[in-house]
């Protein structure tokens, strides 16, 4: 197995053949993992590609808990046993300083996961994720609400500081709804201020205005991005049909 430590492309005998790759942290090698690497290399024997695993070296201080279970020695002596040729890591601060186009392209089939729908572009997404995201295998489920809205509870309609709650929320979006129906157009900037505009003229904090957005478009209290990114992402006839949800929902 040969292994490649920096983000380049593979050196293979065919390119022409291409490559099959299982991405993922896979520490452990559990069953979950071995699955997916053995699913990998028999779709690349079956059509004559080059199996290989995606996967990266975290950096010495890093958010996981508890110890790695295997040393590095090993997990690739269990996963060259597998079958697979070319084993990809990268520093994980390399990819941090990737371009944004280098990132979107590695993140990409990680949305790809979750976000299905062809009209929503992953290099949207990515940039969304590239400073806010640790390890690649959490980007699907960080954004599986760009594909579908989640069911959610009412709830995430309270926050103390943006000084919100269902009441409140469906004041906000039954005013914003309209104002972003007519924007004459959808993009950040235009968005932002057209939010920035109303929270002006109803003498409230930006956050009482944004929050409830949020809320409608993702169904979710945490997400990469805020109401504005969502929303542009989202496209406006989404956006706006979320929106008709949250309220429909806030006043049942």
């Amino acid at each position: 197995m040969q292994i490649i430590s920096q983000f380049a492309p593979l050196p293979l005998a065919q390119p022409e053949k291409g490559t099959t790759v299982a991405m993922g942290f896979f520490d452990g090698i559990h069953i979950g993992h071995r699955a997916v690497i053995n699913g990998a290399v028999e779709w690349a024997r079956a059509h004559g590609a080059a199996p290989a695993v995606f996967t990266f070296r975290l950096p010495t201080e890093n958010k996981m808990k508890g110890k790695r279970l295997l040393s590095t020695e090993d997990k690739h002596a269990l996963i060259a046993s597998l079958g697979v040729e070319h084993y990809l890591c990268p520093d994980f601060e390399e990819i941090k300083a990737m371009t944004p186009e280098q990132f979107a392209a590695v993140a990409a089939p990680y949305i790809r996961q979750t976000v299905k729908n062809p009209a929503i572009d992953p290099a949207q997404i990515a940039p969304l994720l590239q400073q806010r995201c640790e390890v690649l295998t959490d980007i699907p489920e960080k954004v599986d609400f760009f594909d579908a809205l989640p069911e959610y509870d009412i709830a995430l309609y309270t926050n103390k500081k943006s000084k919100t709650d269902p009441a409140v929320s469906l004041e906000m979006l039954k005013t914003v709804r309209p104002l972003l129906a007519e924007l004459p157009a959808w993009d950040d900037e235009t968005l932002l201020a057209a939010m920035k505009d109303l929270a002006e003229r109803l003498e409230v904090k930006n956050a009482k205005v944004m929050w409830p957005v949020r809320i409608a478009v993702s169904g979710r209290a945490v997400t990469p991005g805020g109401a504005v990114e969502i929303c542009r992402i989202l496209g406006r006839d989404e956006t706006l049909r979320r929106i008709d949800a949250g309220i429909a929902k806030l006043e049942g």
